[in-house]
C-alpha cells in the first residue's frame, strides 16, 4: 500500500467503517493490518473528545452536586449513576489505549492484541460518547429543576 493511500485510508475512515471491522473481528475473520491501522486512527481521533465531554461532564455534575440536597432526592441519584457511568467510560477508553500500545510492543502476537485493543477501543468511545451525553442530560435536569425553585 502506498504512503498516498494509507493517507486517504486514515481520512476516510468512519464510524460505518470501524463497524464492519468489528464485525469481521467478531466473526474471527483475518484483519488487514492497514483495517486495524485505519480503525485505530478513528479511534485516536476520537477518544480526545470523548474524554475531553466525560471530563466536562464529570466537572458540571461537581458543580451542581451541593444543589441536589434540597432537590429531589432521585436527581441526585440520577447524577450519581451518570457520574459513575462517565467514570467508567474513561477509564474503558485508558484501558483499551493501553492495551493497543501492549499489543504493538509483543511482536508476532501484536495482530491478535490489536485487534482486540480496536474491538475496546471502538466500545470505550462509544460508551463515553453515551455516558457525556446521559451525564449532560442528568445535569440540565438539575439546572431545570433549580430554576423552577
Amino acid at each position: 500500500m502506498s504512503f498516498l493511500s494509507e493517507i486517504e485510508n486514515i481520512i476516510m475512515t468512519t464510524e460505518a467503517d470501524v463497524k464492519a471491522i468489528i464485525l469481521e473481528i467478531a466473526q474471527d475473520a483475518q484483519v488487514v493490518e492497514s483495517k486495524l491501522s485505519a480503525a485505530w486512527s478513528w479511534i485516536v481521533k476520537e477518544a480526545p473528545t470523548a474524554l475531553a465531554d466525560v471530563q466536562t461532564v464529570s466537572a458540571d455534575i461537581a458543580l451542581v452536586m451541593p444543589a441536589v440536597a434540597t432537590l429531589d432526592p432521585s436527581v441526585g441519584a440520577a447524577l450519581t449513576v451518570a457520574a459513575q457511568g462517565a467514570n467508567v467510560a474513561a477509564a474503558a477508553l485508558n484501558a483499551a489505549i493501553q492495551a493497543q500500545q501492549a499489543g504493538a510492543a509483543q511482536g508476532q502476537n501484536a495482530a491478535i492484541t490489536a485487534a482486540q485493543a480496536v474491538a475496546a477501543g471502538y466500545q470505550a468511545v462509544k460508551t463515553a460518547q453515551a455516558a457525556s451525553s446521559q451525564a449532560a442530560a442528568a445535569v440540565a435536569g438539575v439546572a431545570v429543576a433549580a430554576a423552577s425553585k
